[in-house]
């Protein structure tokens, strides 16, 4: 039986990976090098997950920044239940470090579709405008 937080983190989910796919085919519409594209639109990204590292892996918690490690871990909240299903079927042990670097996978591999589909849509539409301009 679902409840109301189940639908609530189910609908997180999905809202963040179609938001993150968006992204993705928005960054790869621009009209720059697609590497400087793929790298500008995963900055924040980059950023957020050297500062999980930093905070999680290389500072005890005695030290460790509570308001850096809070962003760090909620800038990839949404995909933290699909890393933890996944994690789930190759161990029987989820660690929560495992799990959020696996949702800061998760983060790159969509946002690398979405940037991939876009760049694969648009060389069809321009293949298909040379085909026109060919034909008259």
């Amino acid at each position: 039986m679902f409840t109301a937080s189940d639908t609530l983190l189910t609908v997180w989910t999905f809202a963040s990976v179609i938001y993150w796919y968006w992204v993705g085919k928005q960054f790869g519409s621009l009209s720059m090098k697609k590497v400087k594209s793929f790298i500008l639109g995963n900055v924040v990204w980059g950023i957020s997950l050297v500062l999980y590292v930093w905070q999680f892996l290389f500072v005890d918690g005695v030290h460790r920044n509570l308001f850096i490690a809070g962003i760090s871990q909620n800038y990839m909240l949404g995909f933290v239940s699909w890393s933890a299903k996944l994690i789930g079927i190759f161990t029987n042990s989820i660690d929560s470090t495992q799990v959020t670097i696996g949702a800061y996978l998760l983060m790159l591999i969509i946002y690398a579709v979405g940037f991939k589909r876009n760049i694969m849509s648009t060389n069809c539409i321009k293949s298909r405008q040379g085909d026109s301009n060919v034909k008259k």
